[in-house]
């Protein structure tokens, strides 16, 4: 009763955070109303909403200056995630408290509850990476016809500027959020050649750098950008066409890589599940967490290997 008691509670604690992530939907309405009716919100006790997010924000202060920090924001910020640093990292620990629980509840041995939390932090890692290369790729796939696009908005007459805000308000996801905090950026007073260098540190594109390193050669040296932009626009197609070609070739090896990196960890799970007998020493004593502990180090050594074997090299 004491474990379910505490995994309950546990639930809880992670629903009431991801209630404070989800927005309400009279928010606006709220905001409106909150000038006029100010004295009896003070004489109500402050909403648990509100609790977290001096929470986060405390953490964000707290937290804000060092370098993991620094490096998990940008992983999220690269990724296209809405919610702040600190609300990703309160939801993983949830998770981990979560997981924790219910190992305990199937009584699990002392091994597997210690991994649990590096499993935990590894699966939300491993989710960010791949939401990243898929908006990395969105991003690449969209840029030489926002170029062409550019491109043509200055033959006709525009500015850099409106050219960029055609982009913002007619290109695709993620390529048009991107231009549109460009232009937000350089609103605001930032250099658009900054701006440029920023949005590179959220894209993290080549392609991007090589467009962006053309366009600043051209605005000191002058010339036409109209056709700059479809020469490097050209360039772009060519260069993500040899990328596929590559990628094709080692198709081949990047599946096997796969293979051999998921399938210790199925096994041993369908292992578990039909037999947790003949699994139990692994998890319960010493001598088999150490052995788990050094499976999770090879595996992870020998996907560097692999990655690096199968890498395009471009």
């Amino acid at each position: 009763m004491i474990i379910l008691a505490a995994l309950l509670s546990g639930a809880a604690a992670f629903g009431a955070v991801l209630f404070a992530l989800t927005p309400v939907r009279d928010a606006w309405v709220r905001s409106r109303v909150a000038p006029h009716v100010g004295s009896m919100q003070r004489r109500r006790r402050r909403p648990s909403r509100e609790v977290l997010q001096d929470a986060f924000g405390k953490t964000e202060r707290t937290l804000g200056s060092t370098r993991l920090w620094g490096r998990l924001e940008q992983l999220r910020a690269r990724a296209g995630i809405r919610w702040t640093t600190s609300e990703l990292v309160y939801a993983t620990f949830g998770g981990i408290v979560l997981l924790i629980l219910a190992l305990v509840l199937l009584g699990v041995g002392t091994g597997a509850i210690v991994l649990a939390p590096i499993v935990c932090i590894g699966a939300v890692l491993a989710l960010l990476h791949v939401k990243v290369q898929k908006r990395q790729a969105a991003f690449d796939e969209q840029l030489p016809d926002a170029l062409e696009a550019m491109a043509s908005a200055l033959k006709v007459g525009h500015s850099l500027t409106q050219s960029l805000q055609v982009i913002a308000e007619e290109g695709d996801q993620p390529i048009a959020d991107e231009f549109d905090q460009l232009l937000a950026e350089a609103r605001l007073g930032r250099p658009l050649e900054v701006a440029f260098r920023g949005m590179l540190e959220r894209v993290a594109s080549s392609e991007l750098e090589f467009v962006i390193t053309a366009v600043t050669v051209q605005r000191r040296v002058g010339g036409s950008l109209a056709t700059l932009l479809e020469t490097v626009a050209a360039t772009v197609r060519r260069r993500q066409q040899f990328s596929r070609k590559l990628r094709s070739l080692t198709a081949m090896g990047r599946i096997s890589a796969r293979v051999l990196i998921v399938m210790p960890f199925v096994v041993a799970a369908l292992l578990t599940v039909i037999n947790s007998r003949y699994m139990h020493p692994l998890y319960a004593t010493k001598t088999g967490n150490l052995l788990l502990v050094s499976a999770v180090a090879m595996i992870a050594v020998g996907s560097v290997f692999l990655k690096r074997i199968v890498s395009l090299g471009v």
